[in-house]
């Protein structure tokens, strides 16, 4: 017959991602305490002061880590790893102070086996520190809506946040298609007023 056979089958193939929510402070401070390697909690550091996802992190390496000659500003290139990511994925995203240190002797991510191991490893930190209650909306992937968070209340422009963290930029024309993307000096003076984790 005609019928469709799937239209009780809405809720299955929903669209909607899912909700990440915000960390505190305080509770990432306790996951970075229950962390087994340096490496793991390093990952956390980034993602806080970045945006960024999980697998371009632990894509980053010392060869993805430059200084701009003009202005001296060291910064990440975030390659863009996944087909079906946005144009912006591929970015230069300055370095926090905070981060510095740790990026001393870091050649790359080679404590674990892939991105899905760190995040596996997060996971566990997670439930360590008493968040095993916590369900799959509080994940490393929710570092990227602090940091936006944290630029918005910075009053970053969303365009600039948007650069920042590798979205599409903004709505307008103009940011997507003409502008060639913010300096790494303008990026940089809402980076390194970020909170320290």
């Amino acid at each position: 017959n005609n019928a469709n056979p799937f239209t009780e089958w809405d809720s299955q193939f929903s669209q909607e991602s899912t909700p990440y929510q915000n960390w505190t402070e305080d509770e990432l401070k306790k996951i970075l305490a229950c962390c087994e390697q340096e490496q793991d909690k390093l990952m956390i550091h980034i993602g806080w002061y970045t945006g960024a996802r999980i697998d371009e992190i632990f894509d980053l390496n010392s060869e993805t880590i430059h200084t701009e000659e003009e202005t001296g500003i060291r910064y990440f290139y975030f390659k863009e790893l996944t087909v079906g990511k946005n144009k912006f994925a591929k970015r230069q995203t300055p370095i926090h102070k905070n981060l510095e240190k740790m990026l001393e002797d870091f050649t790359g991510f080679n404590s674990r086996p892939s991105s899905d191991a760190y995040s596996k490893a997060f996971g566990l930190a997670k439930k360590r520190a008493g968040y095993q209650d916590k369900g799959r909306e509080y994940a490393f992937h929710s570092l990227r809506g602090n940091c936006s968070t944290n630029l918005e209340n910075l009053e970053c422009p969303e365009n600039i946040v948007d650069r920042i963290t590798g979205h599409t930029a903004g709505d307008s024309l103009s940011f997507q298609r003409y502008s060639k993307g913010v300096t790494l000096e303008v990026m940089n003076k809402y980076i390194k007023q970020l909170p320290a984790l």
